[in-house]
């Protein structure tokens, strides 16, 4: 491919906005514990890209997928920001991050563009084995975090409940349980 300015341009415009989740930082930490310093998006989605890359080995699961998955799963949050679970209506939390992946995936290369958002609705939807897993390592990255936090005098408890209603794969609950266990 031979990328015209305009591919240039873009490109750069889409760079940024992955960069900028490194200075988002996770509201429901900020908001809910009062962390000053509280992880960024960027911090969370390495983390979350991680875990899938050697869980998808481990299972048998495509790991490319996964974590191209995994390392959009939170890019929306580059313009609407992280938004805190029940902060708003899931519907309008929904609606405002396809509208801001929209906006997001107009910076990929056409060429590439529809395999990124094809990656993206399956995401949403949850309607493979690895969109599926991917939700669920989110959830159990969340409970490894809250677990780091759980030290600063702060009750950690409502984001493991969080995971717990969402992590179902064996051993991926083994592993919240562990977590879980660990705060206590």
């Amino acid at each position: 491919m031979k990328a015209t300015q305009g591919d240039t341009d873009r490109l750069y415009a889409l760079f940024e906005r992955a960069a900028g989740l490194k200075s988002t930082r996770r509201t429901g930490w900020v908001e809910k514990l009062g962390l000053d310093s509280a992880e960024s998006v960027a911090d969370h989605s390495y983390a979350v890209s991680f875990m899938s890359a050697v869980y998808a080995d481990i299972m048998g699961l495509d790991s490319c997928k996964m974590i191209r998955m995994s390392l959009l799963h939170d890019l929306a949050e580059s313009i609407t920001g992280d938004i805190a679970l029940g902060s708003v209506p899931e519907e309008k939390k929904i609606a405002d991050e396809d509208a801001a992946m929209a906006t997001i995936l107009d910076l990929f290369p056409e060429s590439i563009r529809a395999g990124y958002a094809e990656l993206w609705s399956e995401y949403r939807a949850g309607s493979s084995p690895e969109s599926a897993v991917l939700r669920q390592l989110d959830k159990l990255e969340m409970a490894l975090q809250a677990r780091r936090y759980s030290g600063r005098g702060r009750s950690v408890e409502p984001f493991l409940d969080t995971a717990r209603n969402h992590v179902r794969d064996k051993p991926l609950r083994q592993m919240l349980d562990m977590c879980a266990d660990g705060q206590r």
